[in-house]
């Protein structure tokens, strides 16, 4: 759109002012005189014409990077709810990936496998339980995952207390496609 409006303010200028200058100028020193006005006044015109353009594009982009800043400040706010929650909750909360890798866990769930979060993420059940004990949380993850829905379970766990029991409610989490991961 700005290139079309240039150039058809310049071809219309070029046209239109060359014939101005053959009306009002009688001689060659007018002639001359009226061709440098007509340069200069062109210079004019389509520098306000560019910085009318610019100032309302860099307006854009400010509008736009205004609005993407606030949405990732709310996405922000959003994220340290969440954590907030997970951290005051006295449930064993925590993520995996398809593949049974801790992506997260809260203060509580860390307590419970006796080990800080950095020595929990990134490892699997196999990793943090016995093999039985691994094995039965594995299947009921494949199950929440294959059914795509929220099942609670009863599992064992060995804790540094003891052998626990726990009613593990398990959901299966979503990419922005709606896959299960």
């Amino acid at each position: 759109k700005a290139v079309l409006a240039y150039a058809v303010f310049a071809g219309l200028w070029i046209l239109l002012s060359d014939r101005a200058v053959e009306l009002v100028a009688g001689d060659y020193a007018e002639h001359a005189t009226a061709q440098t006005v007509k340069g200069l006044l062109f210079v004019a015109l389509t520098s306000l014409l560019l910085y009318e353009l610019m100032r309302r594009l860099l307006g854009k982009e400010r509008a736009a990077a205004l609005r993407e800043r606030e949405a990732r400040d709310e996405r922000m706010r959003a994220l340290q709810l969440l954590d907030a929650i997970a951290e005051g909750s006295t449930d064993a909360i925590f993520a995996k990936d398809p593949e049974g890798r801790y992506l997260m866990i809260n203060r509580e769930a860390a307590r419970i496998t006796g080990r800080s979060r950095e020595e929990v993420v990134g490892r699997q059940d196999e990793d943090l339980f016995p093999p039985d004990q691994a094995a039965l949380i594995r299947a009921n993850d494949r199950q929440v995952m294959a059914g795509d829905a929220v099942v609670t379970f009863e599992e064992e766990l060995a804790t540094p207390e003891g052998t626990t029991v726990f009613l593990a409610t398990k959901g299966p989490l979503h990419d922005a496609d709606g896959k299960v991961i």
